[in-house]
């Protein structure tokens, strides 16, 4: 919100990557009998179980693209400045994946005018 009202940005990039461990942490927590995981890093997963529930193959390309679209939406949701900017046409959001093995991001989800 301070680079939008503040400096006046006019992209917001959210940007996910290959083999992210976050995302296969959610994956395995998620399944039956995994082991207990301590406290601190349920935390930082527990937004990704969402995506993981929503994706039956579990595929950590998919469950991570899920949840870049989840942490999207949520931005756009819960800040209503970035929502605002949005609207007005002074800002865009969008959420990438960065390719590890190919050096290279690629867009996922664009909200606004880039």
């Amino acid at each position: 919100e301070y680079a939008v009202a503040v400096l006046g940005v006019p992209l917001i990039l959210v940007l996910g990557h290959d083999a992210c461990g976050a995302v296969q942490a959610a994956i395995d927590q998620s399944q039956p009998g995994a082991p207990a995981l301590p406290a601190h890093i349920l935390s930082l997963i527990a937004p990704i179980a969402p995506a993981v529930k929503r994706v039956p193959t579990h595929d950590p390309s998919e469950v991570g693209r899920e949840h870049l679209r989840d942490t999207v939406a949520e931005l756009l949701e819960r800040s209503e400045l970035v929502s605002d900017a949005v609207a007005a046409g002074t800002l865009a959001v969008v959420g990438a994946n960065y390719r590890l093995s190919e050096g290279r991001v690629v867009p996922d989800v664009i909200v606004g005018q880039v």
